[in-house]
């Protein structure tokens, strides 16, 4: 009768925990928004869709053979705020929901960019001291500057990256995290800090961060589709900021015309200017990172202010490029063995001759 007790008891603790997301679900996947309980934002009354008017690419049968066989969900190039070429994987239609995944660090950051520009945060400067007790031994020293250009120090490994992503109570994980490098020196990507930008969000503002988000970016963007964000549980209702939200294709390029426009969007100014011209022109102490030639405010900047990225697991891609008034998508199931990059600066110049350079596989990693 013991044992029996014993196995039922730990059998339902386990149920209770994040220990049993992980045995369950295994590693992160397309469609990991139906593991987690989630926030919905309806669509719009008054939606503003993207005009079309597409390319010979879209309608190319070699270009869609090799976005289908390199597990591409869906895809779109958006040029002079008009989309020239969609695709979508067979099974999926143009409304569905896609995982952002990391993508979602960068929409995190605009809103943090909203909350400054409104006055609910003095300087990026502030410390999490300034702002919360109890904290964790040295981060109270963490300022929002390193937590948005991933210099907070904080402790990141294999476990600790786990642990979060499987969470029921992202609160109590994040206490748990270690430092274990002096903030403001060293880059180290971490999922902890976007979360840690999530929780000044709603301390500052003293509303949940998916109703923030949804009154300043959701609706004057004009969401033609349903979306949601994910959350760690029904009980606790913290945002999955660091990977949680998906959106449509469409809606996801309605952020990138936003963000390619500095901010302006259907005539109002939704992110603030300023905010955009600090995250893309990066920063007199914007390093070179190990992954890419700058990482600043959450974003990847290759060129600054011309030509920048937001990436996600599973080869989520948000790439702008303001010189030619171009946004590009690329939400998959997998990586696959593209080099993206270089596959979206092509099309974006000879968007005539993709479909030839596609029967070739070119752009293939080595």
């Amino acid at each position: 009768m013991k044992f029996l007790f014993f196995i039922l008891f730990y059998g339902f603790l386990l149920t209770c925990c994040s220990t049993y997301r992980l045995i369950t679900h295994n590693f992160p996947g397309s469609g990991d928004q139906y593991i987690f309980p989630c926030v919905s934002f309806p669509a719009s009354s008054s939606p503003l869709p993207i005009p079309t008017s597409y390319s010979a690419s879209h309608f190319s049968r070699e270009f869609q053979h090799f976005l289908r066989t390199h597990h591409t969900l869906a895809f779109l190039m958006i040029q002079n705020d008009t989309i020239r070429i969609e695709y979508y994987a067979p099974h999926l239609s143009p409304n569905q929901t896609i995982d952002l995944f990391s993508i979602s660090k960068s929409i995190v950051a605009s809103v943090a960019g909203i909350a400054y520009e409104e006055g609910y945060l003095s300087s990026l400067s502030d410390t999490l001291g300034q702002y919360f007790k109890n904290l964790p031994p040295h981060y109270p020293c963490i300022s929002i500057d390193d937590l948005l250009n991933m210099r907070s120090g904080i402790h990141n490994s294999m476990y600790y990256t786990t642990r979060l992503y499987y969470s029921h109570n992202l609160s109590g994980t994040l206490s748990r995290i270690p430092q274990h490098l002096s903030p403001g020196r060293t880059y180290e990507y971490n999922n902890a800090a976007t979360q840690w930008l999530v929780a000044l969000i709603e301390e500052v503002t003293q509303m949940n961060f998916a109703d923030y988000f949804y009154q300043k970016l959701w609706l004057p963007l004009g969401m033609e589709d349903r979306g949601n964000w994910t959350i760690d549980s029904r009980r606790q209702k913290h945002v999955r900021g660091f990977c949680g939200l998906n959106l449509s294709a469409r809606d996801l390029g309605k952020l990138g015309l936003c963000y390619l426009h500095n901010g302006h969007y259907a005539g109002q100014q939704v992110i603030p200017s300023t905010w955009m011209d600090s995250t893309f022109h990066g920063s007199a102490s914007s390093q070179p990172t190990p992954e890419d030639p700058i990482y600043h405010m959450h974003w990847r900047i290759f060129v600054p202010d011309e030509e920048v990225l937001a990436k996600g697991l599973l080869g989520q891609y948000l790439y702008l490029n303001k010189k030619t008034n171009t946004v590009i998508i690329r939400l998959g199931s997998r990586e696959s063995s593209v080099e993206w990059l270089p596959f979206f600066r092509e099309l974006m110049d000879s968007p005539k001759a993709i479909s030839g350079f596609c029967s070739k596989n070119n752009w293939q990693k080595l």
